[in-house]
């Protein structure tokens, strides 16, 4: 071999071969974000065009009143679950909580602060990926993440909806487990942070990284002891030690809301993980998966997850498998050709890939695909992977290195592809759509009836569950209107415990959606304000006033304290 061949093939300092840490005519980096960055940007341009006055309900409603107790430092809990308890912490929303206030704490803003976040979070895996494995592993993965964006669609990545925030860091997390698995303590660090962020956003992810974690931890033990010097450099375990304890601070919220009287999010969770449920086959677990996993090569066209173990398709049960094999058997040429990187990120992919299946079986009920769309990012960690064990050879006039490793030919696939993702967001429907009309009109209703705000609180009854998406809409409205607003104890699951009611109320808007009502039924005290179009159906508005001084009785009904006529 010769000399510039020995110098190609064997590891530098930093444990990879030369030729993949940037050298050669591999595009620049600053070429590879411009690419991952003009989708979201394409986005955030639309968002400023056309949403000036938009009103959200629904989760959106729900998200934006959290993050407002985020912007306030008073949110201690995750996004609220069906199930009745909340995800366990509040991290998503304080990293929205500070573009959200720096840029009007309106809906608008809302939506800008959630495409900044896909923006920022796009950039640091390309930015790892290039750390770490180098300069055609990072434009691997910047190829990965534009197709993720424009499979994916717009709605994914501008919707701002704790499923869809897991998509890029999981990405991410994976990069910089493999970065501690071969002893980086900074890589450690940060994917503790990013692995909090998973797990306090949506519990769906909890098995999956605690296995991804503590497979990483062990490896990194392995490999310091291993190491010459045991501990990593003074300046790399300072940066380390400022991420744990920004890790540790994340956890505080959570922590603090166990200790408040009565039963804690904590022990709401381990009760409803103790029930006997039914949970879900292990073939439709597995089902499950493999679609997912289908959905990035085949370009959005994959089936959709089972609903029901008899509507399998053949594909989905086999894509898992095939992933599997692909993934061990990089495993093995990583450690053939000690790519250390390479092999770790192909080994915690498919243990990823693995737990994913054990977290679907204990599903209840039916496999909504948000619970697991997070899961179509995996296949770019193999692919990336795959990037990292390949080497072009030593010479310089290889096809590969000048048709892959041209930056002239990746800065024009970026143009390209931002035409495409421009393209792609302004076709994307507007914001305002029927709910933000709904919401708007329910509004328009509502507030002229009340009192002022410094009058008292305002209580919001939702009499059925349909009415609940208008519902979360006028709360928002009264709460940037400065009304101090509450709802009843069987909605305290959803808007969290700030609002519960004290019953000392003076006002209460009802907020009623049954089909089989033509109006709104006579109860005692209650003021017809008319109707809505709900995204369910006819919701029906009224209100009640106590006299001077009173609050407002309690209405004879159901949990929701609306009784209506049979």
């Amino acid at each position: 071999m010769n000399a510039r061949a020995e110098l190609l093939l064997s590891p530098p300092a930093g444990g990879e071969p030369a030729l993949l840490r940037g050298q050669g005519r591999l595009p620049p980096l600053w070429a590879l974000l411009m690419a991952v960055c003009l989708a979201p940007l394409a986005l955030l341009v639309t968002v400023l065009a056309g949403s000036q006055d938009i009103a959200v309900g629904g989760d959106q409603a729900v998200i934006e009143l959290a993050i407002r107790e985020a912007a306030s430092a008073d949110r201690t809990l995750g996004p609220y679950s069906r199930y009745g308890w909340s995800h366990p912490g509040p991290f998503w929303y304080y990293l929205l909580a500070v573009p959200y206030q720096l840029l009007g704490s309106s809906s608008t803003a809302l939506y800008l602060s959630a495409g900044l976040l896909h923006l920022v979070v796009a950039g640091l895996v390309v930015l790892t990926v290039d750390r770490w494995m180098g300069r055609l592993s990072a434009l691997v993965a910047a190829s990965g993440v534009v197709l993720a964006q424009l499979v994916l669609g717009a709605e994914v990545f501008r919707t701002v909806w704790n499923p869809y925030a897991l998509l890029l860091p999981t990405a991410l997390f994976l990069v910089l487990a493999a970065a501690a698995a071969n002893g980086s303590a900074v890589g450690l660090a940060a994917a503790a942070l990013v692995a909090t962020f998973l797990v306090q956003t949506h519990i769906s992810a909890a098995l999956p990284v605690a296995a991804v974690a503590a497979i990483t931890a062990v490896t990194f033990l392995v490999v310091r002891c291993r190491a010459a010097e045991r501990l990593p450099p003074r300046r790399e375990l300072t940066v380390a030690g400022a991420l744990l304890l920004a890790t540790a601070l994340i956890w505080i919220p959570p922590v603090v809301q166990e200790q408040r009287p009565g039963m804690g999010n904590a022990a709401q969770m381990r009760l409803f993980a103790e029930r006997e449920l039914p949970g879900q086959p292990w073939e439709q677990a597995w089902a499950t998966v493999g679609s997912e996993l289908l959905v990035l090569p085949s370009l959005g066209r994959a089936p959709e997850p089972p609903e029901a173990a008899a509507a399998l398709d053949p594909s989905e049960l086999t894509a898992l498998a095939g992933f599997v094999f692909i993934g061990l058997a990089l495993v093995v040429i990583g450690a053939r050709r000690r790519r250390g990187h390479a092999t770790a990120l192909a080994g915690l992919s498919v243990v990823c890939m693995l737990t994913s299946v054990v977290a679907v079986t204990s599903v209840d009920g039916v496999i909504f695909p948000y619970l697991v769309v997070w899961q179509s990012i995996l296949p770019l960690a193999l692919v990336v992977a795959a990037a990292g064990l390949s080497n072009p050879g030593p010479r310089e006039g290889s096809p590969l290195r000048r048709v892959a490793g041209s930056g002239v030919t990746a800065v024009v696939a970026a143009v390209l592809v931002a035409a495409a993702a421009v393209a792609q967001a302004v076709a994307a429907p507007p914001l305002a759509d029927d709910m933000s009309a709904s919401v708007a009109a329910a509004v328009a209703k509502v507030v002229p009836s009340l009192p002022p705000p410094e009058q008292g609180a305002v209580r919001v009854r939702i009499g059925s569950g349909g009415a609940w998406p208008v519902a979360a809409g006028v709360i928002l409205a009264l709460e940037r209107r400065g009304y101090d607003t509450r709802v009843t104890p069987d909605w305290v699951f959803m808007f969290g415990g700030d609002l519960a009611s004290t019953n000392a109320e003076r006002t209460e808007v009802l907020l009623i959606q049954q089909p089989q009502l033509s109006q709104l039924p006579r109860l005692d005290g209650v003021r017809d304000l008319g109707r809505v179009k709900g995204p369910e159906g006819v919701v029906h508005l009224g209100v009640r006033q106590a006299e001077a001084g009173r609050a407002v009785p309690p209405l004879a009904g159901p949990i929701t304290g609306v009784l209506l006529p049979s």
